[in-house]
C-alpha cells in the first residue's frame, strides 16, 4: 500500500508542475478587408521562435487562434504594421 501511495503521489505531483492553459486570441477587423496594411501579431513563449498571426485578406473580419501555454511561462505579444 505504502508502494502505491508513494507512486501516486509522485504522479500527481509531476502532472501538477506541468499545468497548461489555452488562451484565446481573437483579432478584429472593421472594415471587413482584412489586416491588408501588413499588420499582424506576433507571440513569443519563453523567448523561443515567435508565432506570427493576423486576419486575412477578403473576407477576413476575424480570426482565433488558440495559444497554449505550460503553468509559469513568460508570454510576449508585439503588434507590427
Amino acid at each position: 500500500m505504502k508502494h502505491f501511495y508513494a507512486t501516486f503521489l509522485a504522479l500527481f505531483t509531476v502532472s501538477m508542475m506541468v499545468a497548461q492553459c489555452d488562451y484565446s486570441l481573437e483579432m478584429l477587423d472593421n472594415f471587413g478587408d482584412g489586416w491588408n496594411n501588413g499588420a499582424q501579431i506576433s507571440v513569443t513563449i519563453n523567448g523561443g521562435t515567435p508565432q506570427v498571426y493576423t486576419v486575412p485578406n477578403p473576407p477576413g473580419n476575424i480570426n482565433t487562434v488558440t495559444i497554449t501555454v505550460n503553468d509559469g511561462d513568460t508570454l510576449s505579444f508585439r503588434l507590427c504594421g
